[in-house]
């Protein structure tokens, strides 16, 4: 039997977009919450009826907190940090204060370990005898220039330089390239080996050719791999764009934790919200403005007058599982293609006492080995990173990413557990040098009490944890397509609106991919634009008049190395890029580099209005333009910005 409900708008997903949406439609958000988004309240009439559409029994989606481990500990199964917390322009540390949620950017400890574990010889058997110790300056310093050399295109000392342009590469496919040019017969483990002799030999390492040398600096590697390329971007070595990876925004400032948990902020959120758990959307008709929902009994029909918001995650596009009536265009449909979905599963356990030493904070173990047949070199980092979650109860969490995470997705709790506790007792057991002090042994590691593993990729509601650039992608401009859709939609009086990390491109500040306070203000914006608003008169006002100040230092940024500092061209002041082509031309044109840039803007950006929201230390301005968000966020020096002043 079908059952229709009407409403004002649809939501589809209960997580932070979903959320932020709501609250936005419904006049839910005060000034001191969302200044950069409040509307002008005598000329906006908000919705009525809102009903948000959950497939799952929780709010949050990714963002889960609960006791699994039913020890009174709440952890974060999913998000957990709030990122650039200390950033003004952060949507949920704002809304933490405003709730009187606790957090916290530094924890009371801060100690770590590091064991390196490697075969020793082969027993009588014909297998391999573990050993472990901790690692040493000169490894550890190889290992980070060979990270700068095969991780960072655009560092002094990358390998990658020649191909950081090519949008089709990954990072595996140059060095693989790379590796056959230096050694024609070699193997890609050979080359890897050579090249950290070569980085030993910079540190001024004496046993540049003894194995286990060359084994601690390829050991440590794959941990920096793990923790500093997977652990940030989501992808992989060999799925990663070169071009495109490190391209999304991110504000600057402290990363920190919430007490309680992440879910906290969200809980409190929802209070006043209409949501509709275990009703998962499988179509929406776009010309009836309908969502179709599978419920216990059958299925209903919910129609809405306004609009509809469509906030689930990236992975749940790409499925295919939520069919739209008329089919998508083909520039939206390619985007979710292009995009792809990393995933970082966690291993949360529970111990019947505290065994490590009382100022850790992190455990890792760096090793070489691959036991994956299908993993390269620098892939299947197995049990690395251990963070300590607390000492009563004892518990701890190790972060999975790339390879390593999608194979636990098939093994078994069980399996799991063991494996994991085998890689604890052979890095750790027996080690007196592991705190500070060195005055802490751990003399054993005991079973755990309850295990509970995450598996973002196999959860149908998710397929995975956050948005990446991967090969053939086409970076921000992927993510800018559902902005200019939904402003598209606005302009043209469309229904259909896009909110959730893949949609956050930072055209805005916060509106950052792969993030929390980012899918929060990707579900305000597509709220405002589903009403038809724009940014407010109160963050945005339209009274400026726009010129040079009288004491303006006139220069020429490519004469001089750094740009005089200039008088109110700070952070936070509104600003218009120059209307005149010959100000600009002025400015670049003796520059060869930047000839290409005058005639690629000039036409988009100049007379635009915006803000400026960083300061680089040579004198150079970031511009974001949050009234035009098809415009991203540009340099300009501040001979080609006027300072916006309030008149009467």
């Amino acid at each position: 039997m079908t059952q229709q409900e009407e409403c004002d708008a649809i939501i589809i997903g209960a997580g932070a977009a979903g959320i932020g949406a709501a609250r936005k439609l419904l006049g839910l958000e005060s000034n001191s919450s969302q200044k950069a988004l409040s509307t002008n309240k005598d000329n906006l009439i908000h919705l009525k009826k809102v009903i948000i559409l959950e497939a799952r029994d929780r709010i949050g989606g990714r963002v889960w907190t609960s006791d699994e481990l039913q020890c009174g500990l709440k952890l974060d199964h999913g998000g957990k940090w709030i990122h650039g917390s200390t950033s003004p322009s952060n949507v949920m540390t704002k809304l933490a204060r405003q709730h009187n949620i606790l957090t916290t950017r530094k924890t009371k400890k801060n100690g770590s370990i590091t064991r390196i574990v490697l075969p020793k010889k082969s027993s009588s058997s014909g297998g391999q005898i573990m050993q472990s110790f901790p690692s040493n300056k000169q490894a550890q310093m190889a290992a980070d220039l060979l990270f700068e050399q095969i991780c960072n295109a655009y560092g002094e000392e990358s390998l990658l330089a020649p191909y950081k342009n090519d949008p089709d590469l990954t990072y595996m496919d140059c060095l693989t390239s790379i590796a056959k040019k230096d050694m024609p017969n070699g193997t890609f483990t050979e080359w890897v080996e050579t090249r950290a002799k070569d980085a030993l030999a910079t540190t001024g390492c004496n046993e540049v050719h003894n194995q286990q040398k060359v084994q601690e600096t390829i050991a440590l590697l794959r941990l920096q791999i793990c923790r500093y390329f997977e652990g940030y971007e989501g992808g992989t070595l060999d799925n990663s764009s070169l071009r495109y990876t490190f391209g999304g925004s991110c504000l600057e400032g402290e990363n920190a934790n919430v007490d309680g948990g992440y879910g906290k902020i969200l809980l409190t959120l929802v209070t006043p919200l209409d949501i509709r758990f275990d009703h998962c959307v499988d179509r929406i008709d776009r010309d009836g403005c309908t969502a179709q929902c599978n419920i216990a009994g059958g299925s209903k029909t919910f129609v809405a007058r306004q609009g509809i918001i469509v906030t689930v995650p990236l992975g749940v596009l790409q499925d295919n599982r939520l069919v739209f009536d008329p089919p998508l265009p083909m520039s939206i449909r390619q985007s979710i293609d292009r995009l792809k979905l990393g995933l970082m599963n966690k291993i949360e356990m529970l111990f019947p006492k505290q065994w490590w030493p009382d100022d850790i904070q992190t455990l890792s173990i760096a090793s070489v080995n691959a036991p994956s047949q299908n993993s390269t070199p620098l892939g299947d980092i197995p049990f690395c990173h251990w963070i300590v979650e607390s000492d009563s109860p004892a518990v701890l969490v190790c972060y999975t990413s790339g390879e390593f995470a999608e194979r636990i997705e098939g093994m078994s709790n069980e399996d799991i557990q063991r494996d994991a506790i085998h890689a604890l007792r052979l890095a750790f057991e027996g080690d007196n040098k592991c705190s500070s002090t060195g005055n802490n042994d751990i003399l054993s590691v005991p079973d755990p009490l309850r295990t509970h593993v995450t598996r973002w990729r196999s959860d149908r509601y998710s397929r995975g944890s956050w948005t990446f650039f991967g090969a053939g992608s086409r970076g921000v401009k992927d993510l800018s397509t559902f902005q200019r859709w939904n402003l598209d939609s606005r302009n043209k009086g469309g229904n259909l609106f896009f909110a959730g990390e893949h949609a956050c491109d930072g055209s805005v500040a916060g509106l950052d991919v792969a993030t929390v306070h980012g899918s929060y203000l990707s579900g305000q914006l597509a709220a405002s634009d589903l009403m038809g608003t724009t940014a407010s008169e109160e963050e945005h006002p339209t009274n400026l008049k726009y010129a040079r100040p009288t004491n303006y230092t006139m220069y020429r940024h490519v004469e001089e190395r750094d740009i005089p500092p200039q008088e109110g061209y700070v952070p936070g002041r509104k600003v218009q890029v120059t209307s005149d082509p010959n100000d600009i031309a002025a400015e670049f044109s003796c520059d060869p580099e930047e000839a290409g840039w005058i005639e690629s803007v000039q036409d988009e950006y100049l007379g635009q209005s915006g803000e400026i929201i960083e300061s680089c230390s040579n004198g150079w301005l970031l511009v974001q333009f949050p009234r035009n968000r098809l415009l991203e966020a540009r340099y300009f020096t501040p001979y080609c910005l006027l300072l916006g002043h309030e008149t009467d």
